[in-house]
């Protein structure tokens, strides 16, 4: 296993590198959630694509790390158990207030958004 988890890709210049991750697996199901993992077969893969061995180290890493990432998920998840909204300003508001939305936007934004379980929040709302 690597001695450093950090994935960096050093581009030579005019030279772009453009990854096509849909090779890699599925994502496994936890207890709750599902959890990207890149496997042996998907270092395997990357090898037969590229030959540049940061890039394949990088990967490589998070093989051997599912354990302590699964455990860093149950920590998170312990952490925040039961936390709901409540009065507060959740993720669709606030990038409301960050936009300047109207008060009828605001209000509409803040019925969408989620009040009970922050895990429902879908990676695509969280990555805007």
């Amino acid at each position: 296993m690597p001695s450093s988890c950090k994935l960096k890709i050093n581009v030579a210049a005019g030279n772009p590198v453009i990854l096509d991750v849909n090779w890699l697996s599925r994502p496994v199901a936890m207890e709750r959630n599902p959890v990207f993992r890149i496997t042996e077969d998907d270092i395997e893969n990357l090898s037969d694509r590229t030959r540049d061995q940061t890039l394949i180290d990088a990967y490589a890493c998070w093989v051997h790390r599912g354990d302590e990432l699964d455990s860093l998920i149950r920590t998170i998840e312990d952490a925040f158990a039961g936390l709901t909204l409540g009065d507060g300003i959740g993720l669709l508001e606030a990038n409301g207030l960050d936009d300047y939305a109207g008060k009828d936007e605001l209000a509409e934004l803040r019925s969408r958004g989620e009040h009970s379980d922050w895990r429902r929040i879908d990676v695509g709302t969280l990555n805007r």
